[in-house]
């Protein structure tokens, strides 16, 4: 466990009781950049099987000191085969998208925002919602 923590800058996800992601309900992720660079941001997450969007509509926000990202996400969930386009294990099925890449940010402390934008509420069979921060050599 302790050298997959040298790959991320940041990790962490947030599970969701009863598998329900209500937007009224913004998950908030606190972090740090050790140093200036490029990085990447990605959303990752998990659903579970039965879950029937083609597509995870999202919006996420970074605010720090000196930088400020936004963006709309279209998250692929099931592919024009009809079968879920992510790894999947048993009922189930995680992602990671890129949200923003390669982008230079200060070091310093940062918040960042997600929220499911989907017309169902609360989204049903999503199990988890994270953010992952890496440096990009």
């Amino acid at each position: 466990l302790a050298s997959c923590g040298l790959i991320w800058e940041y990790r962490e996800l947030h599970e969701f009781e009863g598998f329900e992601w209500d937007n009224s309900q913004a998950q908030t992720f606190d972090f740090s950049i050790s140093e200036d660079g490029n990085y990447n941001i990605e959303v990752i997450g998990r659903h579970l099987s039965g879950f029937p969007f083609r597509d995870l509509k999202a919006s996420i926000h970074v605010n720090g000191a000196e930088t400020m990202l936004e963006g709309d996400l279209i998250i692929p969930v099931i592919g024009d085969d009809d079968m879920y386009v992510n790894e999947g294990g048993g009922d189930f099925w995680d992602f990671t998208f890129p949200a923003f890449t390669s982008t230079q940010l200060p070091a310093g402390k940062y918040t960042a925002t997600i929220n499911h934008t989907m017309n169902q509420n609360p989204l049903n069979l999503m199990m988890e919602i994270g953010l992952q921060v890496e440096k990009v050599d």
